[in-house]
This record gives C-alpha cells, structure tokens and sequence, in this order.
C-alpha cells in the first residue's frame, strides 16, 4: 500500500519517494505519449491518505488505484470530465455527476469494418442535457486503452469507475506529477488533475487531425468557443460515424 502525505489541500507528497509534488513553477506540458505512459505506471494498490474527516473513523481514506486507472483511461480517450464517469459521490449525492447515464458497447463501424467502442453518457456543464456520443476504435493497434476499458465494464457489470471525483483527483495529482495544462490565455500552467485528461485528449485529436468540426461535435463543445459558426454545426454536425476513420492508424 502507498500512503500519500497530504500537508494542505494543494500541498501533496508523493508516497514512493516521499518528495512534496511539483508546484506551477516547475510544471511543463507533456506529450499525450508521456500522458498515457503515466497512467499505464498507476499503481494497482490501495492508496492511502491521512483525513481528519468524520466519515474515516480510521482517520485515513483509502483509494483503490486499479480503479483511478480505469476511470483515467476512459477520461482520456472519451475527453470525458471524471464527474460523467465516476460513480461514488464525495458528499453521499448524486449532485453534478451524471455516470449513471454511462453505456458502453461494440459496434462495427460500416465503411471501414472496424470495430468500434461505443461509449454514451449526458454531458455536463450545460444548460440542459446533452447525450454524448462516440466512438473509439477497439483494435488496440489504433487505440491502446479500448479493450482494457471494455474488459473493466463487462468484468464490473457497467460500473467500472467505482471513485469519487476527489479520490482520483488525489491520484492523479502524483501520476501526473511535474505535468501541467493551461486553462487560459495566460502563461501560467495549473497542476495537471482529472481535467487535465480532457485537455490532453483534444490536444491528441487535433494532432490526428481531426477537424475543428468534428472536435466541436466530439466534445459537444459549443461552436462560438471553437471559433465556429453556430449555423454550420446546426446543419453540418458530424457524429461518431463521420470521424472514425480519422482515429484509425495507418497500417503499415
């Protein structure tokens, strides 16, 4: 087990080699390559953390690192914020988490034949619901994290992502140690955490070259943010069909 020092609320210690975690001053944007190595190297043990809280009578909080590393990798290649995927909930309410909505399949995608991970889920952070839908190649020769996912939801009967938003947060913040991400136009990086992997996932598709367009549609961002004019994406959006083949490598 790893037992992680917590000095502050933003003051960790790594528990291997018990050093204090990078602050904003020494973080760096890694490439999406050294993302998914980091989360590969998530430690499948218990992670455990000091916590004067009430509902640790231990005085620890415990947090299963196989399950951090099956919700990270679904973030990730999803770009899905943790609170559509996690299914334990801080505070004992449902309130801002919307992983109950989750669906996962296979599908074969018809013009290429591959098959593809369907994944579904209500977006958050808008006005009213909006249904995610993707898809992601299965063959682990385009996508290296697709079976383990499937694997995880068939073996866990649908719920794979059994953390709280604040339990992968705490393990992310060590995997992702010494990484940050902008969250603005300013210079200034913010320590890489669980919405760090939605950043990363649309830095990894526009280096896929996947359009603009289709990016908006995968995220279901809102044209205006990405630039775009809302009337092209009211009567031109792509869905999951259409950018497929853009997610498949070439084979040599």
């Amino acid at each position: 087990m790893a037992t992680l020092t917590r000095h502050s609320a933003y003051s960790l210690r790594d528990p291997y080699s018990h050093r204090e975690l990078s602050d904003s001053m020494t973080l760096r944007i890694p490439s999406t390559l050294e993302v998914r190595e980091r989360i590969d190297a998530i430690r499948e043990e218990d992670y455990i953390i000091p916590s004067p809280s009430e509902k640790f009578p231990d005085g620890v909080r415990r947090i299963n690192g196989a399950d951090v590393k099956i919700t990270s990798k679904l973030a990730l290649i999803g770009g899905f914020r943790i609170s559509e995927i996690a299914t334990k909930y801080s505070n004992n309410a449902e309130s801002g988490n919307s992983s109950n909505t989750l669906k996962i399949w296979v599908e074969e995608h018809r013009d290429t034949g591959e098959e593809a991970l369907r994944i579904q889920v209500v977006t958050l952070k808008k006005n009213y619901p909006i249904l995610r839908d993707i898809g992601i190649p299965l063959d682990p020769y385009h996508e290296s994290f697709s079976r383990d996912i499937l694997k995880a939801w068939e073996q866990a009967n649908g719920n794979p992502c059994k953390v709280s938003r604040q339990d992968a947060w705490y393990v992310n913040r060590i995997a992702f140690d010494g990484y940050g991400y902008k969250v603005n136009r300013k210079l200034e990086l913010k320590p890489a955490g669980n919405h760090f992997l939605r950043h990363m996932r649309a830095i990894e598709l526009k280096q896929m070259q996947v359009g603009a367009e289709d990016r908006v549609s995968f995220f279901k961002w809102s044209a205006g943010s990405a630039g775009l004019n809302q009337m092209i994406m009211t009567y031109s959006e792509s869905d999951w069909f259409d950018y497929f083949p853009r997610l498949l490598r070439k084979k040599l």
